[in-house]
């Protein structure tokens, strides 16, 4: 199956209308990759999106990606091996259980039972959550992706490294050229 790289934004519009309709059960794995390049992996049911992205600024980021079918290699090998027993997801977080993280916190208490306890409840949409704070995550860093990968994987993230390069040398040379 040939795949053809995407803007990452349109990938990232994608899964953000999908989750708004379902929230429940999604994967997210993120590593960096030998070139600096931010990997971004997302699963949910039997689709897996893939972008690679290079920061411009802490508020702007361009990439490619795709979007593809899970393979049970990648469900196995990386999310399994890999991604907490929590999905990722947003979750709202009442007054009371904010007020009582800033209480421990300022205690010298440690935080992991009530973000336990945030991250066992279900993850909501956006839309759905009327809280002044929320939880988003959990965020599952690999330091090293490549190396949990199969060959024909190695292949497409080469095929992105590749694609991500001609972009930034089509629209922003000066991140690959030095100074003169």
């Amino acid at each position: 199956m040939k795949l053809t790289p995407v803007a990452s934004m349109k990938i990232r519009k994608e899964i953000a209308k999908r989750y708004e309709l379902d929230p429940k059960d999604w994967r997210l794995l993120w590593s960096i990759d030998k070139n600096g390049y931010y990997d971004l992996l997302i699963a949910k049911d039997s689709d897996l999106w893939w972008t690679k992205e290079q920061q411009l600024n802490p508020f702007l980021s361009v990439g490619c990606g795709v979007k593809r079918r899970l393979d049970e290699d990648i469900l196995h090998d990386v999310f399994d091996a890999q991604c907490s027993s929590h999905p990722y997801g947003f979750r709202p977080v009442p007054d009371n259980k904010f007020k009582r993280m800033i209480r421990r916190l300022a205690e010298g208490k440690d935080l992991q039972a009530p973000i336990l306890e945030i991250l066992r409840s279900e993850p909501k949409p956006l839309k759905e959550i009327g809280t002044p704070f929320l939880m988003q995550g959990p965020f599952q860093q690999v330091p090293t992706l490549i190396d949990l990968l199969s060959d024909k994987q190695k292949e497409l993230d080469a095929k992105l490294s590749s694609e991500l390069k001609k972009l930034i040398f089509r629209h922003y040379p000066q991140l690959l050229m030095p100074y003169t």
